[in-house]
């Protein structure tokens, strides 16, 4: 039973580690963009 639990929790640790990663990912992607037309609209400009 307490082996069950554990790796429920084990899972819950997992799950909650790759969305923090996944929410990284994201907010790098959106600064790497911002970042990009940026640039471009200096070089246009």
């Amino acid at each position: 039973m307490s082996g069950l639990y554990q790796r429920a929790r084990a899972q819950q640790a997992l799950e909650a580690r790759r969305h923090r990663y996944l929410q990284r990912q994201r907010v790098l992607l959106l600064v790497f963009a911002i970042t990009t037309v940026l640039g471009y609209l200096a070089l246009v400009g």
